[in-house]
């Protein structure tokens, strides 16, 4: 993983979400309409996302740490879709919803 200071790609002071801990990031202005962002690539090159101040004054391990604690809720919300998944779903008929209003 590389972070990398850029200029914005979004129009003005446009906050995004920091891919790390989820919160909001404030592009920082550099001098007139110039906001520069702290972009995370992968070892291919490719955009993961956008860093904020905190998780960047935070350091690598900081960094790491929070990416596994948000993998960690990742993975648990996808076992709960999972299970869900393999449920069978009963769903009232329309008869049967028409009856609540009745």
């Amino acid at each position: 993983m590389k972070v990398v200071l850029e200029p914005s790609v979004y129009v003005g002071n446009v906050p995004v979400r920091c891919t790390v801990c989820s919160g909001r990031v404030h592009p920082l202005r550099l001098r007139g309409r110039q906001h520069l962002l702290a972009i995370i690539y992968n070892d291919r090159g490719k955009v993961c996302g956008e860093l904020c101040r905190d998780c960047l004054a935070a350091g690598p391990e900081a960094i790491r740490q929070q990416l596994q604690e948000r993998l960690n809720a990742l993975q648990a919300s996808v076992q709960q879709l999972q299970e869900l998944v393999a449920e069978p779903i009963d769903l009232p008929t329309v008869e049967q919803e028409f009856r609540q209003y009745m």
